[in-house]
């Protein structure tokens, strides 16, 4: 058995900063980390969606040359794998530095494996036992990708898989207007591909004011179509997609499902330790603290 202060499951943005703060006070920790390094934000959220916006925008800002006395820019043309290509090189090279400089320093306290709950303050790790005084769960979160869609699964794209394809077919949907919705939209529509964005709700981007929300339709109407206030359902049309939402429909090659995150801690076996789970399957914390309930666990 391995006796530890703390214990941090998960090697992303937040248990990396746990562990920065866990260095001050104690030497004795672990941090548990299964599948890939290099955090989301660094593999498949803000960084390479950066570079992507990026590239869009050096394009777009094209379509303004001529009015500032530059001929020419009606032969520039956009090479999506090119663009693809440079996403991936930069992400890597970001991924690359966030374990170079988060993830080995910690030698033998980084251990790679899978964490599961045997008691309150003890964890089973590769057959090993990590009895910790504090436990972190900071295992971040995975795409939501409605089950009905599973389906056709090949045909819809995640940012966990969006920066990994090779080529972008002409024509995408975007379903889930938020931030994250929005700017890949953006982006997409900058690159020459048609874009139909769709969101449930009136209010895009996570706004609450009606006056501001009304400038950003305004806005992002001009990059591309948007379609709001109805759910939208996608269904297989030959080797395609139809998109639907109220009385609009459309066909589309692929699908971006912009749908928010769920967390991942089904497999943590905390419902085997007394910890009560909602609905949705998350613990009750407090929202100060992160603690859970009255234990020793927190969670990011």
């Amino acid at each position: 058995m391995r006796k530890v202060d703390v214990a941090v499951i998960g090697a992303g943005s937040a248990g990396l900063y746990a562990v920065s703060q866990i260095k001050k006070k104690s030497d004795n920790f672990v941090l548990i980390n299964s599948g890939e390094y290099g955090t989301t934000c660094a593999r498949v959220g803000c960084m390479p969606s950066k570079v992507l916006i990026q590239c869009a925008k050096n394009f777009h800002e094209s379509t303004q040359f001529l009015e500032n006395g530059i001929s020419g820019s009606e032969n520039l043309q956009v090479d999506i794998a090119k663009v693809l290509e440079k996403v991936r090189e930069l992400r890597d090279k970001f991924v690359a530095e966030n374990i170079q400089g988060g993830v080995k320093p910690l030698g033998d306290k980084n251990i790679e494996g899978k964490a599961k709950f045997i008691t309150t303050n003890t964890l089973e790790v590769n057959g090993e036992t990590v009895e910790a005084k504090k436990i972190i769960i900071a295992t971040g979160t995975t795409p939501v990708v409605p089950k009905p869609w599973e389906d056709f699964r090949d045909k819809i794209l995640t940012t966990d898989e969006l920066f990994e394809q090779t080529t972008l077919p002409k024509t995408i949907g975007v379903v889930g207007l938020g931030p994250i919705g929005l700017e890949i939209g953006q982006a997409l529509s900058r690159l020459g591909i048609k874009v139909i964005g769709i969101h449930s709700k009136d209010l895009i981007g996570g706004l609450s004011d009606r006056v501001v929300n009304k400038s950003a339709l305004k806005a992002f109407e001009n990059e591309f179509e948007l379609w709001l206030g109805e759910h939208g359902e996608i269904e297989p049309k030959g080797d395609r997609l139809l998109l639907k939402s109220g009385a609009q429909t459309a066909e589309v090659d692929m699908v971006v499902a912009s749908l928010g995150r769920s967390p991942n801690i089904k497999d943590l076996g905390l419902e085997n330790i007394g910890i009560d789970l909602d609905k949705k399957g998350m613990p009750s914390f407090h929202q100060e603290t992160m603690q859970i309930e009255d234990s020793n666990i927190f969670i990011a």
